[in-house]
């Protein structure tokens, strides 16, 4: 007898990944959400920061309920925002750094950090979903 979950072939439904986002431009927020409600295997968009701080005072501990972190490195057109990418690395977080910037020392800084992995933002929804999905896995 099958339970109302089961599959005959014995799979599991696709899981959800739960992502957060930190970047200063609402425009951003509101595409990525557009771009995750379509995924398939879906993504949930769980929180919505505009600056590094924001995140840390809702999570100052990695949370649970976050599976993958979007970051954007400049907030406010200040500089890349390293401290808040290597915080984030090192309590286990995965991140993906989404950026416009694009100088080899920024990505190569940004993967040395822990990033699992640098995409910039002309970069498209196929891109973006594949990287969220892989940095999950």
């Amino acid at each position: 007898m099958l339970s109302g979950d089961a599959t005959l072939s014995g799979d599991s439904p696709p899981q959800s990944v739960a992502v957060a986002i930190i970047d200063d431009h609402d425009l951003v927020h509101a595409g990525i959400e557009a771009w995750c409600a379509d995924a398939d295997p879906p993504v949930r968009l769980v929180g919505s920061f505009l600056t590094p701080q924001d995140y840390f005072t809702r999570y100052p501990q990695a949370p649970n309920e976050v599976d993958v972190v979007l970051l954007d490195l400049q907030i406010d057109g200040a500089r890349p925002e390293f401290e808040a990418l290597k915080t984030l690395c090192q309590s286990g977080q995965r991140v993906i750094v989404y950026s416009h910037m694009t100088t080899d020392e920024v990505i190569l800084t940004s993967l040395d950090l822990g990033a699992v992995s640098y995409l910039v933002k002309s970069e498209g929804k196929r891109h973006l979903i594949d990287a969220i999905h892989a940095a999950h896995t």
